[in-house]
């Protein structure tokens, strides 16, 4: 509260015990934005960093793929999409020196290995075409 310029808080008995704040929560959410809608995410970081208090950015996904780190640990990998062209895909997130992993195919297309699946439990052809003409799969 201290570092925020909000020291009054510290002593509002809305606030004083978690209990307390989850009751208030509505009013504490609303202070809160207040302060930090006055200041850009960097100011705030810096701010909280100096105060000893861990923080860090809430990121869309464009900061995502934008962070340093995650493209030093290749987080992001692009590849084809059939249908999407050019996309950005997670990454494998475990990096294992013995056995890496990497991210081989983008994700499926509805339905693209529905015969697959249905023939490996046993469906024959004719029964995967009838639940297909029934509207039950694509």
């Amino acid at each position: 509260c201290r570092a925020i310029g909000r020291e009054k808080l510290v002593e509002d008995t809305r606030f004083l015990q978690p209990s307390d704040r989850m009751d208030n929560i509505d009013d504490l959410t609303a202070t809160l934005d207040e302060t930090f809608a006055s200041e850009n995410s960097q100011h705030w970081l810096d701010t909280l960093a100096e105060a000893g208090v861990p923080a860090g950015p809430i990121y869309n996904m464009a900061d995502v793929y934008a962070d340093p780190q995650v493209q030093a640990r290749e987080m992001m990998v692009e590849m084809d999409h059939p249908t999407a062209g050019r996309i950005k895909n997670i990454g494998v997130p475990v990096k294992l020196s013995e056995t890496p992993g990497s991210v081989r195919s983008p994700s499926p297309l509805l339905g693209q290995h529905t015969d697959d699946v249905l023939s490996d439990m046993g469906c024959s052809e004719d029964e995967i075409a009838a639940l297909r003409a029934a509207g039950v799969i694509q």
